[in-house]
């Protein structure tokens, strides 16, 4: 059961990563823009801010309208340099109008410069418009390929995204500090694998390294289910004191101890996870109360367990398997009225958890209620779970209430079974005492 909960865990937080994945494309866009302006740089770079919004008041009022490709590019220019990004699209779409040069390659760079602005603007079907103008004149433009991919996503079509990705690959495929930023666009459309490839280019170059690569890899192999290679990752990012604002490395670390059955190290990063202000606390109180379980902290396993059941209820989740290890802690601290309460929701939510009524009738028999006891246990064996267990224990109920005959024939049919040697031991001491 401890495996099959970390398997819901990881789906579960697969929803929540994904909310909290950073887009990178904006951050891309703007330095498109930075380019487009870059290129107009010879003619503005020597103004002053103050120089630059005085000349252009004198242009706008001297030459008004522009009318050729040359009027259109300086208008252009001085917006962009004035970051007025807005006036600067129907300029540049002027640019792209009167354009004469006779060259489509020069012609594509005009319409990425469009895109560019348009994106700035938030028109993205409008700069996905104009980066399939400049892909159809020169095919080998990989920042149009690229900035299309970002458009497409932002768009909703991840197909048309991870196509536009792998033709850009095929222009751009060395380029670590590219392949960097591609991660992040990769994991967005799910293909995770993809996403590892690139981040791991991002960490063996110097130019693009980042500690913070270490703990995007990490993710993607979480969700792949490739823990012990994300648990290096996020051990290193640790150990660079990488940081957590919002708990989500704490949170995969203590998933990737759990899969190394390290309880009590997954138990410290699941709370540090909390501390840290993980989007989801319900997720990780539901683990960490296993964790504190099966270590053995009943109290700790009672606290997080009764804090992930108020969560569950608040988020109108079925908190009936925390009900059931609420309860077995219960019952194995001693203390048998909660661990009834507990286990007793934990039948009327999920009845169909295995064992529940082997518990139900431990829980009985610790508390002298005999008949009940075997009523439990009778059941346990009959749904085919710890049945030699369970009808070891009935009879021992048996024996208290003196009925020797049922006993006997419990005791026998442990025996028969031979599949567990302890209990075959002990019930043959019992009849030897008949």
């Amino acid at each position: 059961m401890a495996a099959f909960l970390v398997v819901v865990f990881i789906l579960g937080m697969v929803l929540t990563m994904r909310a909290q994945i950073r887009f990178s494309g904006l951050n891309y866009v703007g330095q498109v823009a930075e380019y487009a302006a870059h290129l107009t740089e010879d003619n503005t770079a020597y103004l002053s801010r103050g120089t630059l919004d005085r000349a252009w008041t004198i242009l706008r009022s001297t030459v008004r309208r522009p009318r050729s490709y040359e009027d259109y590019d300086m208008y252009a220019s001085l917006a962009i340099a004035r970051e007025d990004y807005e006036t600067a699209v129907p300029y540049m779409r002027g640019c792209v109008d009167t354009y004469d040069g006779g060259d489509n390659k020069e012609l594509a760079m005009l319409n990425l410069r469009l895109a560019s602005l348009y994106v700035l603007q938030e028109d993205y079907t409008a700069g996905v418009e104009a980066l399939d103008r400049a892909i159809e004149l020169d095919g080998t433009l990989a920042a149009a390929w690229f900035l299309r991919a970002e458009l497409q996503l932002t768009l909703g079509d991840a197909a048309a995204a991870v196509e536009d990705l792998g033709v850009y690959r095929t222009l751009e495929s060395s380029d670590a500090v590219i392949l960097a930023s591609l991660g992040s666009l990769y994991e967005t459309t799910g293909d995770l694998e993809a996403a590892v490839e690139c981040y791991s280019a991002g960490l063996a170059d110097q130019r693009s390294y980042s500690v913070d690569l270490l703990c995007d890899r990490a993710r993607c192999l979480v969700l792949l289910g490739r823990l012990d290679e994300a648990r290096q990752d996020l051990d290193s990012y640790f150990a660079r004191d990488g940081e957590d604002p919002d708990g989500e490395a704490a949170a995969m670390l203590a998933v990737c101890r759990m899969n190394d059955e390290d309880y009590a190290g997954a138990y410290e990063m699941f709370h540090r996870a909390l501390r840290d202000g993980y989007a989801t606390p319900y997720l990780l109180y539901s683990q960490s109360v296993l964790c504190a379980y099966l270590c053995g902290d009943y109290a700790a396993a009672i606290h997080d367990g009764e804090k992930a059941i108020a969560l569950a209820e608040e988020n109108g989740e079925n908190s009936g398997e925390l009900h059931f290890w609420v309860g077995l802690a219960g019952l194995v601290s001693g203390d048998y009225a909660a661990a009834d309460v507990h286990l007793q929701q934990a039948s009327d939510l999920r009845a169909d958890l295995a064992d529940l009524s082997y518990y139900r009738g431990v829980s009985a028999l610790a508390q002298g209620e005999i008949e009940a006891a075997i009523a439990y246990f009778t059941d346990s064996a009959e749904r085919g779970e710890s049945i030699t267990q369970s009808l070891y224990d009935r009879a021992v109920c048996y024996l208290a209430l003196e009925n020797i005959e049922e006993a006997a024939a419990d005791l026998r049919t442990v025996i028969e079974r031979g599949d567990e040697q302890e209990l075959s031991a002990k019930a043959e001491e019992l009849l030897a005492g008949f």
